[in-house]
C-alpha cells in the first residue's frame, strides 16, 4: 500500500523488438527467346547451296554399282561359218570332201541366266572331189552289181534300174538338221558368255550326182544328238558375239534313192544288210559332221 508523498517512479518502457526486414525473393529471370534474341545476321556467302537435280542424280549415278549384263530372257542366236565331216564317207578314197559353208540359228529362252531351252537347226553344204566315171556305189565301198543282187534276193523286183549304169560326173553334198536344244551356261551373268549344250533332232544328208541317165539322190535320213559348246564376249547389253563349236553325230535309219526312173524308200537296215555281204559297214562309211563358225547372240 502506498503511502501519500511516496513517488513510485513509471516502469521503463520495453524496448521495441528489433523488426526484421522481410528477405527481398530474386524473381527468376526470363530465358531469352530465340525468336526475340538478337545475333549478328548469317553471311550469305557460307549459308550451303542445295545441289541442282542433274548434280544430285549424277552423284546418285555413281554411288550406285552398276548392274551387270544379264543372260535371262528371250534370246536367238545367229551362226555363220563351215562345216566338214569325218568317216570313210569323207575320206581321200571316197568323196574326197572338203569343208564348205554353213548357216545355223537358235531360238529359245533363258532362265536365271543358267539354263536355256529352245530349238535349233542349220543348213549347209561340202564340196566333194570326185573322179568323173566313178559309180555313185562305189564312193561309199559298195560294189553296185554285189548290191543289186544282195537286194533282188531280198525284194525282187524293188528296184527297175541297173545300179551300174550310176557312173557319176559331178556331185553336190548338204546337210539340214532342226530340234530341241538344252544349253547349260556356265557365266549366268557379266559381259562374258559361255554354254554347252546338247539335244536331239533331225538331220538329213542329201548327195546330189550328175549321171548319164540323169540327177541322182541319195538322202539318208537319222536322229542327231549335236554337242554345243560357246565362247562370247557382250559387247553391247543385249548383244554378243563369240564362236561356237558343234559336233552333230548322227544315227542314219532310212535311205531314199531318188533316180530318174524310180524313187525307193529304205531301211537303211535293209541297205546295211546287203552291205555286209561284201564286208562293209555302211551306216559306218555314212558321215559325221561338224561346224565352227561366228555366233552373234541377241537378248530381250
Amino acid at each position: 500500500m502506498s503511502r501519500p508523498g511516496d513517488v513510485r517512479p513509471s516502469p521503463r518502457p520495453a524496448p521495441p523488438a528489433p523488426t526484421v526486414a522481410p528477405r527481398p525473393v530474386a524473381s527468376p529471370t526470363p530465358a531469352p527467346s530465340r525468336a526475340a534474341a538478337p545475333g549478328p545476321s548469317p553471311d550469305p556467302s557460307l549459308e550451303p547451296v542445295a545441289p541442282s537435280a542433274d548434280v544430285a542424280l549424277a552423284e546418285e549415278a555413281e554411288d550406285e554399282p552398276r548392274a551387270p549384263f544379264q543372260h535371262r530372257g528371250i534370246v536367238a542366236d545367229l551362226r555363220v561359218g563351215t562345216m566338214g565331216c569325218i568317216g570313210g564317207f569323207c575320206r581321200n578314197q571316197r568323196h574326197d570332201v572338203s569343208p564348205g559353208f554353213r548357216v545355223g540359228g537358235f531360238l529359245g529362252g533363258n532362265v536365271r541366266g543358267w539354263f536355256e531351252l529352245g530349238v535349233g537347226g542349220g543348213w549347209g553344204t561340202m564340196n566333194p572331189q570326185i573322179a568323173s566315171g566313178t559309180n555313185a556305189l562305189l564312193l561309199y565301198g559298195l560294189d553296185p552289181t554285189v548290191l543289186q543282187q544282195a537286194l533282188t534276193a531280198q525284194a525282187a523286183g524293188l528296184l527297175d534300174f541297173d545300179l551300174a549304169t550310176l557312173a557319176v560326173s559331178d556331185a553336190e553334198i548338204r546337210s539340214a538338221q532342226a530340234g530341241p536344244s538344252l544349253r547349260i551356261h556356265l557365266v549366268p551373268r557379266g559381259r562374258i558368255g559361255a554354254f554347252i549344250g546338247s539335244g536331239v533332232g533331225y538331220n538329213m544328208l542329201r548327195t546330189r550326182y550328175q549321171t548319164l541317165a540323169g540327177t541322182m539322190r541319195l538322202d539318208f535320213h537319222g536322229v542327231e544328238i549335236p554337242v554345243e559348246a560357246n565362247l562370247s564376249v557382250y559387247v553391247l547389253e543385249h548383244l554378243a558375239v563369240g564362236v561356237q563349236f558343234d559336233y552333230m553325230w548322227t544315227w542314219y535309219g532310212l535311205g531314199v534313192i531318188d533316180h530318174p526312173e524310180q524313187r525307193v524308200m529304205l531301211p537303211l537296215s535293209v541297205l546295211q544288210g546287203a552291205a555286209r555281204q561284201q564286208g562293209v559297214d555302211l551306216r559306218g562309211q555314212l558321215p559325221q559332221l561338224w561346224n565352227v563358225g561366228l555366233a552373234i547372240r541377241g537378248r530381250l
